[in-house]
């Protein structure tokens, strides 16, 4: 929903004209006052307490030509500058439209905004709030005053009461602030110094961005502005400071993302789940914490569930990539192919079609993919769930493999569990060194290792899921596991004109990228994963220094890759580049 722009609006018109209504009407509640009090005066306290007349004269000034009187003519004169002050409100520059727009709040709840502000915009307001007060010092509006002045709205007291409740728009978005005394109808009003700062600018406000009706819960961070609950901690109101700047990233039209979260203990985590700020979404490296303190978001309450269930065993692998996004020899490719085919139909060819029971095998599929670091073992398992629409699931070996005899079978135990339980796709990474072959029995280590594999070997079998292994020592496997697997899919590193099209790729992004010898570049044998850091690194550098990225700085790239791996950096290979990069080190 856009507010429509109206460049002639003047925004400080329209504030001194709400300003002069209110002094008119609280003339008249200054008179009622003086009536109820039977005259009783307040003189001689020398500017401590503030009397009726000097109250009315204050007042009189306030209000301009304007006056107020019990008359009905003067009371149709106040109503008819009212009803002018709520049609220019209406106007799309007003500010008030915006914030209608923008936090849902009804016409009350900006004629309470306007009430609670008015003493900070002109402090003789605050002088007449503490003469009807009854204490000048109370120099601020109380909800009971707010119902006082609000009688054109016929709000019943508990009707006035709900609008100050902590899930009320003006409370939850933190339009206005209430103190914490009690009782709640002498508690003081007040709007903090920004939000009249932003009252008196009178810059057109920005686009209207809809606030979602609750936060979508994140267990990845995401880019764009964050907010760390963790700074606000330290205020002596961390509930408010963290409604603040929720609030003002939405006032800059920049749709906030709270962190931090994780640091809470249950029970702050629990207080701010009852009446989350209004954020965007909140970033939680644990989402589930936030569903069993009572929260709620708008992320799949099943994803946060599913994540608890693999605490500690297994984490979510998170990308967007799919089968034709890789560059792989076109054997591998068909391969891959075939094994998604698999994975949509071995459900109903074990299954329904029964050749399960008739080769007594599981409904369950299970790959290995095999080649040398970094050719895309990795990325095709993310590819192949994406295509599947299921998560992926990385094994953690530090949280699944124990010292203690028995401990590696229940972790195990819980991983299958869980996997049967929630619908993902596990991913062992260089399963090599969990599915290790079984060695004679010399001691109780080698007898109790033995059996930590064979009871592997037990529940991959079992398991009614998908599995892919990846590895690149795959002779290192134990025997009885690679004739339990599926398809076993070779990565080899990938040929020139594959590497020229990783090369390429660099030229879709949006860097600054030179015009770049790519065949050169695909000269090197390089893989797939050590093009992408080449590049990364190059990129890096290329910012640091204000420049595009060129070939030259990717020939530093490939020489200081060379020089990781052990391998000499040769003049005929590196050509005109070759003094620049051993100029530099490589």
């Amino acid at each position: 929903m856009n507010s429509p722009k109206t460049p002639d609006f003047d925004h400080m018109g329209w504030l001194d004209n709400a300003m002069t209504v209110l002094a008119l009407r609280l003339r008249q509640e200054v008179g009622l006052h003086r009536a109820l009090k039977g005259g009783q005066g307040q003189e001689g306290f020398g500017g401590i307490l503030l009397d009726a007349d000097e109250a009315e004269n204050m007042l009189e000034q306030m209000a301009g030509t304007l006056r107020a009187s019990p008359s009905a003519a003067a009371i149709a004169q106040l109503e008819q500058a009212q009803r002018a002050l709520d049609d220019a409100a209406s106007l799309g520059g007003a500010k008030m439209r915006f914030l209608r727009d923008m936090f849902g709040l009804s016409h009350a709840d900006c004629d309470l905004l306007i009430l609670t502000a008015a003493p900070a915009i002109d402090p003789r307001f605050g002088r007449i709030y503490g003469f009807l007060n009854d204490d000048v010092a109370r120099r601020y509006l109380t909800p009971t005053l707010a119902h006082k002045l609000l009688t054109r709205h016929d709000l019943t007291v508990l009707q006035a009461r709900k609008r100050l409740d902590r899930r009320a728009p003006l409370i939850r978005h933190a339009v206005i602030q209430i103190g914490p005394e009690r009782p709640l109808a002498e508690a003081p009003m007040r709007v903090d110094e920004t939000m009249v700062d932003w009252l008196l600018d009178p810059v057109a406000v920005p686009r209207v961005v809809p606030i979602p009706d609750a936060p979508e819960i994140l267990s990845h961070r995401p880019a764009g502005r964050t907010i760390d609950i963790a700074s606000a901690l330290t205020s002596a109101t961390p509930d408010v400071a963290v409604r603040l700047a929720v609030r003002n990233a939405w006032l800059a039209a920049s749709p906030p993302v709270v962190c931090g979260l994780d640091d809470l203990p249950d029970l702050a985590l629990r207080s701010l789940a009852l009446a989350p700020p209004p954020a965007n979404a909140l970033f939680l490296r644990q989402p589930h914490r936030w569903y069993d303190v009572g929260g709620t978001g708008q992320a799949d309450k099943r994803d946060a569930l599913r994540d608890r269930a693999f605490s500690g065993l297994a984490e979510r692998v998170r990308g967007r990539l799919t089968l034709d996004d890789l560059v792989l020899p076109a054997a591998c490719d068909r391969q891959l192919q075939g094994f998604v085919s698999a994975a949509r139909s071995y459900k109903t060819v074990l299954g329904d079609w029964g050749l399960g029971a008739v080769f007594g095998k599981t409904p369950g599929l299970c790959g290995l993919f095999k080649g040398p670091s970094g050719t895309g073992k990795t990325t095709a398992a993310l590819a192949i769930a994406e295509a599947l629409d299921l998560p992926l699931y990385r094994i953690n070996l530090a949280g699944l493999v124990s010292k203690y005899i028995g401990d590696t079978e229940k972790q195990l135990d819980a991983l299958f569990d869980a996997a049967q339980e929630h619908a993902c796709m596990l991913l062992f990474d260089e399963a090599d060194a969990l599915f290790g072959a079984r060695s004679d029995v010399k001691d109780a280590h080698d007898r109790y290792a033995n059996q930590g594999t064979a009871f592997l070997l037990q529940r991959l079998e079992a398991h009614q899921g998908i599995c892919v292994l990846t590895t690149n020592l795959h002779e290192n496997i134990d025997d009885a596991f690679l004739r339990r697997i599926d398809a076993v899919i070779d990565f080899p590193a990938p040929q020139t004109a594959e590497r020229e099209k990783l090369w390429r790729r660099l030229q879709s992004a949006d860097a600054p990228v030179a015009t770049l010898d790519l065949d050169w570049l695909a000269s090197h044998p390089l893989t797939g994963g050590e093009i992408a850091n080449c590049c990364l690194t190059a990129a890096y550098a290329a910012q640091a220094k204000g420049t595009q990225i060129t070939t030259g700085g990717l020939a530093l790239s490939i020489a200081n890759t060379l020089a990781k791996k052990g391998k000499p950096v040769l003049k005929s290979a590196f050509g005109s580049h070759y003094a620049s990069v051993r100029g530099a080190g490589g």
